[in-house]
């Protein structure tokens, strides 16, 4: 029996790890003394919730944990026409989202339109959302794909540019207006930096240059492209980004840019460009330049351009 002086039945419950031992003892206890009335005194309750445990108890002590507080017959949140709408347009259209549901539903006059959880949770509901998964997972299908290359067969390009990076930056800076007079260049050492890596074993090509042009990029490309050949290597593919030093911008057809006739010149290797805004296409690359400017540009100290590229080769 509890110790109605001390506490009352609503401190057990906002104390108690455990309640429904409180609501037994409260069953037990009626079972003694056959009151209502003088059990809720004892627990210092009300005698309408001694009579809902002492009600509700049917043998088990399960039979006393809270009900849900759920409505029973919840309204509808949408119509049915219009949740046949939205569940015909995922499956139509399984690569578009919410904003799109709005022209689709006018379209089948419909003006009810749902908000953007309602139509997410009648899709995921039926099944068509997938799910997503998580980092490791797309790092494991990645390594799955990268095994059927074979070394050299794909190889991305591409071009970072050092003047992002304040160490770099300040010491060209002061390399240039000490070079002013003999070298009038703004810049005191290689502002660009061009980097090819094969997707299969990680290796890397890596050159320095002041310009950043189409020449430039067919020049770092026909370097790389030689010496693979030289070692009886033909690579299959050269992906790059949309950048105008790889390709024209402004007419998609036109395949006159230099680094594209290059990387073309053998009939095996063809040149490959990502989707515009498909930034993760590159992202071996453009791991290898967070992992370079990290362990190099940020802590490098330099005296001069032929100094910038020795430390580059002995990194």
């Amino acid at each position: 029996m509890l110790a109605g002086d001390i506490l009352t039945y609503t401190d057990f419950l906002q104390d108690s790890k455990e309640p429904l031992r409180i609501r037994l003892a409260m069953v037990r206890r009626f079972k003694e003394v056959g009151n209502i009335s003088l059990v809720a005194k004892e627990f210092q309750t009300t005698r309408r919730t001694v009579r809902k445990w002492i009600t509700r108890f049917s043998g088990a002590i399960s039979s006393l944990r809270n009900l849900s507080k759920a409505p029973k017959a919840p309204n509808r949140q949408i119509a049915l026409n219009t949740e046949r709408l939205l569940i015909e347009f995922k499956k139509e259209h399984p690569s578009l989202g919410y904003d799109y549901i709005h022209h689709y539903l006018l379209e089948h006059g419909c003006k009810e339109i749902p908000s953007k959880s309602t139509c997410y949770a009648l899709w995921r509901k039926h099944g068509l959302i997938p799910k997503h998964k998580r980092k490791r997972e797309k790092k494991k299908d990645l390594r799955t794909i990268k095994s059927r290359y074979k070394p050299f067969e794909k190889i991305q390009i591409d071009v970072k540019e050092l003047k992002d990076i304040p160490n770099i930056l300040e010491q060209s800076l002061e390399l240039g207006i000490k070079r002013q007079k003999d070298l009038p260049l703004k810049y005191g050492l290689p502002m660009y930096q061009y980097t090819a890596r094969d997707i299969k074993t990680g290796a890397l090509f890596v050159s320095l240059a002041v310009e950043h042009n189409r020449d430039t990029a067919a020049i770092f490309a026909d370097r790389v492209l030689t010496h693979l050949a030289n070692h009886g290597i033909t690579p299959r593919a050269i992906q790059t980004d949309n950048g105008t030093e790889f390709v024209n911008t402004r007419d998609a057809t036109d395949e006159s840019p230099c680094f594209i006739k290059v990387v073309t010149r053998n009939k095996f290797t063809e040149h490959r460009r990502i989707p515009p805004g498909a930034k993760t296409w590159q992202s071996d690359i453009e791991t290898s330049h967070w992992i370079i400017e990290r362990e190099f540009y940020d802590i490098v100290k330099v005296k001069s351009t032929a100094n910038f590229i020795k430390q580059l080769r002995v990194y």
